[in-house]
């Protein structure tokens, strides 16, 4: 009873139990006695909390989170005389159809673009993944072009996976060409371009789900993506959240078989982002989202990555985005998602929707400069490339006009890109020229709307992109490996 009692050294219990034992405080009882003591309350504090932590590990609604899946070298280095030997030209990018032409990769300085041509030359000898975040306006978020680039560089230089996704359609022009996304019921959308400040705490893409009861959400991978490789067995699941005051619990369905369960609650009353990763056997076929029920969850969106070495590109593009909107990102989690996404190139595809607007370019120049040198501050490690805007001419009445405007947006990336060692690459150049978009929408390769491309007219942007990276990274290359031999002659001499 006594030691039960230990605790409350001032209260009457404390006292009435020393007075049954015929001692009249704690300092008149005997040393060894109050030595017993002491050892036994601290045993009995330690098994208490010992218990309490086993007994929540072995809930069935509270599973401990697996630990997180190993990653690989983010560090990518210049190849190595053995990487030379082995690195093999990649096969051309189809050339765009006319009238479409090549693209440029303007890189002043020639350094905007190393680490991820290292990064690159790293993941084609198998050595590590290379991530690309590209975000953008509509011309991004319906992948039709990214997709087709995330395609090509994947079969050139490795296949990494899917890369960052929602597991539900947040706008109507949300798709990913590598995800057919199925029925959600139950979930909210917060969008970073929306007014309410609280709205600005949004995951990569610029969305966030969320709710405050039951809501599910499922995914299913096309079959090119499943399909096992001999080195491409295992995958790794990431799930962004929002670890929030009695968060509900989320449980992840992989292959209607596998189950994977945590809470999204915080310790005390904090809001910090939280991240939930687990390894897999194998790049699953079907993936399910379900939020219980039993408290709010907030979903920033989710990884599936390849356990060993590729490509991966992140789409994140938001319909009737501008560049300026990344500084409405909440600024601590905007910093630390893409710290966490540890891009090896970060691509601000933009000025599309500015060409609209009429505030002064010096405005524009200004937002643009603020958001690249944030990047550039938050990832300095990673490469950075602006793509300029499409030409998208004014509509007056029934005809249509040169929109000066654009051709100051694509002069102002040109000027901020050099400034900020980014490389550049001019579409509305690769289109033909101001007033192209007439002869893209003639051949049928861009809406009537004269803004929108087709499929096609996508595709075509994609390989001139592509085409591009890939020959910047060749002529890159081949002076790394011309490097090492003269290295290697002069050592020998």
């Amino acid at each position: 009873m006594c030691e039960e009692r230990v605790t409350q050294r001032g209260s009457r219990q404390f006292r009435a139990c020393f007075a049954l034992l015929g001692w009249r405080n704690w300092r008149t009882m005997p040393a060894r006695v109050r030595s017993f003591l002491a050892a036994a309350g601290a045993l009995l504090t330690a098994g208490l909390a010992f218990g309490s932590a086993a007994g929540e590990g072995m809930r069935g609604d509270a599973l401990p989170l697996p630990s997180a899946a190993p990653r690989l070298e983010r560090a990518p280095l210049a190849p190595t005389r053995a990487d030379c030997q082995r690195l093999a030209p990649p096969p051309p990018v189809p050339r765009p159809p006319a009238p479409f032409g090549l693209a440029t990769l303007a890189d002043r300085g020639g350094r905007g673009m190393n680490h991820f041509y290292a990064a690159l030359s790293q993941a084609a000898v198998g050595r590590g993944l290379a991530r690309i975040m590209y975000f953008g306006d509509s011309h991004v978020a319906s992948d039709l072009m990214t997709g087709r680039i995330r395609h090509t560089l994947q079969s050139r230089f490795g296949d990494g996976g899917v890369g960052f996704f929602l597991p539900s359609r947040p706008v109507r022009w949300y798709a990913h060409a590598d995800i057919d996304m199925g029925r959600s019921a139950g979930w909210d959308v917060l969008a970073v371009r929306k007014s309410h400040d609280l709205e600005r705490r949004v995951g990569p893409a610029g969305f966030a789900l969320f709710t405050h009861g039951e809501a599910d959400a499922a995914v299913r991978l096309h079959a090119a993506e499943i399909v096992p490789k001999p080195s491409n067995r295992t995958a790794q699941l990431q799930v962004y959240y929002l670890q929030q005051p009695a968060g509900g619990h989320v449980r992840a369905i992989i292959d209607g078989s596998e189950s994977r369960l945590w809470t999204t609650a915080s310790e005390g009353m904090v809001e910090t982002p939280g991240y939930f990763e687990t390894a897999l056997r194998r790049m699953p076929q079907r993936l399910e989202i379900n939020a219980v029920g039993d408290g709010p969850v907030t979903l920033y969106g989710m990884t599936l990555e390849r356990s060993t070495s590729g490509v991966v590109l992140d789409t994140l593009g938001i319909p009737g985005a501008r560049a300026k909107d990344h500084l409405l990102w909440d600024d601590e989690i905007y910093r630390e998602h893409m710290i966490r996404r540890e891009p090896d190139l970060v691509v601000l595809a933009y000025g599309t929707n500015e060409g609209t607007d009429s505030e002064p370019i010096e405005t524009f120049e200004s937002n643009l400069r603020h958001v690249v040198s944030r990047v550039r501050e938050t990832v300095p490690q990673a490469s950075c490339l602006l793509v300029g805007p499409t030409d998208h001419p004014q509509r007056v009445g029934r005809s249509y006009r040169l929109r000066k405007r654009t051709g100051q947006i694509v002069e102002a990336e040109r000027r901020i890109a050099a400034e900020h060692a980014c490389g550049f690459i001019d579409l509305v150049s690769v289109m033909g020229g101001p007033m192209s978009m007439m002869r893209i929408v003639a051949a049928r390769f861009a809406g009537p709307d004269h803004t929108h491309l087709t499929r096609r007219g996508y595709e075509a942007l994609a390989d001139a992109i592509s085409g591009a990276v890939v020959t910047g990274w060749s002529g890159w290359q081949r002076t790394a490996c011309t490097d090492k031999r003269d290295e290697a002659v002069l050592n020998a001499n």
